[in-house]
């Protein structure tokens, strides 16, 4: 399954230059994600799409933005050969994060990492 997330801007609250449609819509599709993955399923944002034809497809009107798909599905012990050979070893381990000290500061912004 994909699940396009859109949103309209004057659906939701704008104070100043915060809008915050992206930010509901982001917590929203941080739970679906959370509550596939509690039961049991794969789920995943996509980014390698083009929005705009994704829209056309969809019907999506113009005011909308078009804000990530999510694909959903059961976890596969196969590895499909349609993979190349990097996404099929890719596909076995977790990606390298990023140590939290590259992120999370306290009282102060610091990027000097």
């Amino acid at each position: 399954m994909i699940i396009a997330v859109a949103a309209k801007k004057d659906e939701d609250c704008v104070i100043k230059d915060r809008e915050y449609f992206l930010f509901d819509a982001g917590l929203s599709t941080s739970m679906l994600i959370l509550r596939a993955t509690e039961l049991g399923l794969v789920a995943h944002p996509i980014a390698g799409y083009s929005p705009s034809k994704a829209k056309e497809v969809l019907n999506i009107p113009k005011q909308y933005k078009l804000i990530t798909l999510i694909n959903i599905g059961k976890h596969s012990k196969q590895v499909k050969d349609v993979l190349s050979e990097k996404q099929i070893k890719d596909e076995k381990r977790r990606p390298k994060r990023k140590d939290h000290k590259e992120f999370i500061f306290h009282n102060v912004f610091n990027n000097s990492l």
